[in-house]
């Protein structure tokens, strides 16, 4: 499950795996990513595993972010984002074939469909 959204950078809909910033004082990075699952595509968490951290772009900034494989299975919210945060997310679900044949143009979307491939999750 994915989301698509207007990315100013690419000045497109982009398709990428749910993502957020840490806006909560002192939270934790999965209660974070539980939040914005639940608030991006209208799931629960089932299970969540640290696929790695990486530099954004080290050479420009100092944004470390954090990327999980969630495995999600009740639906539990509508989804599409926050309306108090301006949020116009639209939901993508994917087959397993359609997985393989769609062109990832988001760099951490990249790195999570690929180790879920390498890992044999999907």
């Amino acid at each position: 499950i994915f989301v698509s959204q207007f990315r100013p950078g690419s000045l497109n809909d982009i398709i990428e795996i749910p993502a957020g910033v840490l806006d909560h004082e002192n939270e934790d990075k999965r209660d974070a990513i539980t939040r914005e699952i639940e608030e991006e595509v209208g799931y629960g968490v089932d299970n969540i595993k640290l696929i790695d951290e990486c530099y954004v772009s080290p050479g420009g900034t100092t944004e470390l972010i954090s990327i999980y494989f969630v495995e999600v299975s009740e639906k539990v919210g509508k989804g599409g984002g926050l309306e108090s945060e301006d949020e116009e997310i639209d939901i993508v679900e994917m087959t397993r074939e359609e997985l393989e044949t769609t062109r990832f143009m988001d760099a951490k979307t990249i790195i999570a469909v690929n180790w879920a491939k390498y890992n044999h999750k999907i």
